[in-house]
């Protein structure tokens, strides 16, 4: 592949992304979660108030339990464009478009490493593939849209991975062509030292990211590619890049961590253990490993039933030498998911690291049947489709959006089931692009113009009209609170736990909200802090996403609640109730002006 064809499918693949990924990310009610809203939109929006950088805050307290990297990133934008949705996640847009051409650019170096050989339609067809998968997919079209750190880890570790291929076995070389845990047939020539260098930049910056499970993932994968491929003399003979390597990566990685514990001591390192040790290993709570592998399917759609196929081939021909390299995707994949399986808390989000290796061996495991080519593809077509329908339908029902994105969603996913049933016969990988790029386009309608519809983290005009006619500190109690209120008044909403803030609060005046079911612990909370509570200044109903973004009824809703709310074609009667209350100790500060109530 020469470099202007790399220039050119990375940029196409670019131009995807942006269309695919933009359209409802700057909105409040797009797809969120309880992790976005609360801590990654809300930390950078403390540190550019108080203008402190190198100690992360939330809730006016240091958050000293995660690496600082997303953060700062956030706060650049924060500062150069303004505090607003967009800001914050078009971090996620560019890290999913550039973990989708380090997809192309690792299966080139696999599978067809000779830059030389072939032309457009004969070498770079195939890495389109994965590429176009990975972009595509469900956990890919929905963390894009999101402030987290889970697609940015997965980036910097596949960034890791692919500087370690080119330095172990050099551009253009087939590092591969050795036994397995062998030596090697003739000598390899190795990249240059600077691939190996930039690579323990990637790694720091994994850490810098989510700490050490990055580097640890990465470590894995690059031991496991030694076993499987052998080469094992290069470490000796090469032993002055593996030294500058280290040099390079704690460079990276030890700043920060020893400014933080100069700076706060013993609170540092037992935040650092409460959060690496207590909250993942000890913490009674507990989730078990089907969320995990759960999860990697759930994300994978709706390429899940491919990846089972090439599973399940590779368990019956992966030890087969012409397979190595499966074998290694394998593995890789297996070493992304094994740090979350020991994880007592789980969550689905955290497997998108394993993603890209996981897509490049469906993608590379070959057919050798093709009755069950047929059936691992048709089974994508029906199933995606038929959610897809589901989906549609639930839009249409509730009048979610108009005519014309529910016109366009059909179509996608008309397009989609066609194209990938095609794929299951005749003319697979042209079909599949064709059913990848239709898939995206759906997935944008559907995450970007009909889910908005559902109004989830909507502000109520009416509390935006209160708080900026006597603007002051706004704070939730306990629980939470509707998340997008910090992105719409450009300062952090922050919490309100005991009776003391309660009594210090109200020497100030705050606003405080309250979801419904925290009001009698708000009232006791009251009484012990000797401040009264007088009637709300309003009450008003919204959706927010608790835990994650597909979960927005109310806590408590039941079948019966569903059953009405699909009778009156309605989700209002779904909807978290929440109260706005003025607390003040002085008298003059009564809710007599107000008259929106």
């Amino acid at each position: 592949m020469s470099g202007l064809s790399k220039t050119v499918i990375i940029l196409m693949l670019f131009v995807f992304g942006v269309l695919i990924f933009l359209p409802g990310i700057y909105k409040e009610t797009g797809i969120t979660s309880k992790d976005e809203y609360l801590l990654t939109l809300r930390t950078p929006m403390e540190m550019v108030a108080r203008g402190e950088y190198a100690t992360p805050y939330v809730d006016n307290t240091p958050r000293l339990k995660k690496p600082p990297l997303m953060y700062w990133l956030i706060s650049a934008n924060y500062n150069l464009f303004g505090i607003n949705l967009l800001s914050a996640r078009v971090w996620g847009l560019l890290f999913a478009i550039g973990l989708s051409a380090l997809t192309l650019l690792i299966y080139r170096k696999l599978f067809d490493p000779d830059e030389d050989s072939g032309g457009v339609r004969q070498s770079v067809l195939p890495a389109i593939v994965p590429a176009l998968l990975v972009l595509t997919a469900v956990g890919t079209s929905t963390q894009a849209r999101l402030a987290l750190l889970d697609l940015p880890l997965a980036f910097f570790v596949t960034l890791t991975v692919y500087f370690f291929l080119l330095w172990k076995g050099g551009e253009g070389e087939r590092a591969w062509d050795t036994g397995i845990g062998g030596g090697a047939k003739g000598a390899v020539k190795g990249g240059p030292r600077r691939y190996l260098l930039y690579a323990a930049i990637a790694a720091g910056l994994s850490a810098l990211i989510k700490g050490p499970v990055g580097p640890g993932v990465a470590g894995l994968v690059m031991l496991l590619h030694f076993f499987i491929f052998g080469g094992w003399g290069e470490l000796r003979r090469r032993w002055v890049d593996l030294l500058l390597s280290i040099v390079f990566f704690f460079a990276v990685v030890a700043p920060w961590p020893v400014v933080m514990y100069i700076k706060w001591g013993g609170l540092f390192t037992s935040e650092l253990f409460n959060e690496l040790i207590y909250a993942r290993f000890m913490t009674s709570y507990s989730t078990g490993p089907e969320v995990i592998i759960g999860g990697l399917m759930l994300l994978l759609l709706p390429w899940s039933f491919l990846y089972v196929r090439a599973f399940l081939a590779m368990l019956l021909h992966g030890l087969e030498p012409q397979y190595k390299r499966q074998l290694w995707l394998l593995a890789w994949t297996l070493a992304a998911m094994l740090p979350f399986l020991l994880l007592k808390v789980k969550f689905e989000r955290y497997v998108i690291v394993a993603m890209p290796p996981a897509i490049m061996t469906l993608s590379a495991m070959p057919y050798k049947s093709t009755f069950w080519k047929g059936v691992a593809f048709r089974i994508c077509a029906l199933f995606y489709s038929a959610l897809g329908l589901f989906f549609i339908s639930f839009g249409y029902w509730f009048r979610l959006t108009n005519g014309a994105v529910l016109a366009l969603l059909i179509l996608f996913i008309l397009l989609f089931f066609v194209f990938m049933w095609r794929a299951g016969s005749k003319g697979r990988t042209k079909s599949l692009i064709v059913a990848a790029f239709s898939v995206g386009l759906f997935n944008m309608a559907l995450f970007g113009l009909l889910y908005p519809g559902l109004g989830i983290q909507r502000t109520p005009p009416e509390l935006l009209y209160i708080l900026e006619q006597k603007p002051k500190q706004v704070f939730y109690y306990k629980g939470d609170n509707p998340g997008m209120l910090s992105i719409r008044i450009k300062r952090s909403v922050q919490k309100v736990l005991t009776p003391g803030d309660l009594k210090s609060g109200s020497e100030k005046g705050i606003y405080l909200i309250v979801e419904e079911d925290k009001l009698t612990d708000l009232k006791y909370a009251a009484v012990l802090a000797g401040v009264s509570l007088n009637e709300p200044l309003l009450k008003f109903k919204s959706f927010y996403s608790r835990r994650s973004w597909v979960k927005f009824a109310r806590k408590g809703a039941t079948g019966e609640d569903w059953k009405r709310a699909y009778k009156e074609r309605s989700l209002d009667g779904l909807k978290t109730r929440f109260s706005l209350y003025y607390i003040s100790s002085k008298p003059a500060d009564g809710r007599g002006s107000w008259e929106i109530l």
